[in-house]
């Protein structure tokens, strides 16, 4: 049993898509879990999931909603096939979007602990994490008397037979290596973890990297390029590879994620038909 966690120290770098491309690719093979742990519907637009659908609990944690036709919008373009090996967990399919929110720690706490405990069936999960809730982590861990370690992650937390997989997202920018690089380097109350013994990063993606004109194929570095690189050597990890900035991200194969699953997994699988199904979702939801 296999668990990727998908990281990055800030917003906007396109995790949340990669994360789904991932667990959609893994959902092909055996029963995947998609956590979402962001308040923001990203995961829920990826696959047009209707805002109307809820998770609800059990007595045996929470029951995740299963990416199927039945769960999706009527014009979602992934009704033309259903997957039915994928399964979704997201506090945003546990709020109203019209509804103000705020919530303690303490709260998300509870429902961090909800999401461990929903976990037990399924083959491989994906972790579509965020910034703040390694704050949020450190806090239950403490309060819990789980483990002293402030500097552990919620991956800390699930069932020891999972291999976990920490992966590192990132763009190619100075400004954003480097926000990586020291924000894990420096607030060592936090996230110094992701830069010792204690969680190995597996490797480090650089996505949004250069545009690939699709006229030409010419390939124009819009930003700065190679800073992804700097950061794996910086932090002793793998540089898994480059993703270019695309029009549409879903119709594209991409080659670091299909090499990051063959090299953990010894097997490759077409991406096509994936990314035949979203051949739009991208453009709808405005995600990269």
């Amino acid at each position: 049993m296999y668990i990727f966690n998908i990281i990055s120290s800030k917003g906007g770098v396109g995790k949340s898509t990669i994360s789904a491309i991932i667990a959609h690719k893994l959902s092909q093979l055996e029963d995947t879990l998609l956590i979402d742990l962001d308040f923001c519907p990203s995961q829920g637009r990826i696959f047009q999931i209707k805002e109307n659908k809820r998770i609800i609990k059990s007595n045996k944690g929470l029951v995740p909603i299963k990416i199927s036709n039945n769960n999706k919008n009527d014009d979602s373009i992934t009704n033309t096939t259903s997957n039915t090996n994928l399964y979704l967990l997201s506090l945003s399919q546990m709020i109203d979007k019209d509804k103000c929110l705020s919530w303690r720690d303490t709260k998300k706490n509870k429902i961090i602990k909800l999401f461990i405990e929903s976990i037990d069936k399924y083959k491989y999960i994906v972790i579509d994490n965020t910034i703040e809730d390694r704050i949020v982590e450190k806090e239950y861990i403490n309060n819990n008397e789980i483990d002293n370690n402030i500097n552990r992650n919620i991956i800390n937390l699930l069932p020891k037979e999972y291999k976990i997989i920490n992966i590192l997202v990132t763009t190619s920018q100075s400004v954003n290596t480097c926000n990586n690089y020291y924000f894990n380097k420096d607030d060592k109350d936090i996230t110094n973890s992701h830069i010792n013994n204690t969680i190995n990063i597996y490797g480090v993606i650089e996505n949004m990297s250069v545009y690939k004109c699709r006229y030409c194929n010419d390939c124009i570095n819009i930003f700065s390029t190679g800073g992804a690189e700097i950061l794996a050597k910086n932090i002793n990890s793998k540089f898994l590879g480059r993703i270019e900035i695309l029009d549409d991200i879903f119709n594209n194969k991409i080659d670091v994620i299909d090499k990051l699953i063959n090299d953990i997994y010894g097997f490759s699988i077409n991406f096509v038909r994936f990314f035949n199904q979203f051949r739009t979702v991208s453009k709808q939801s405005k995600l990269l």
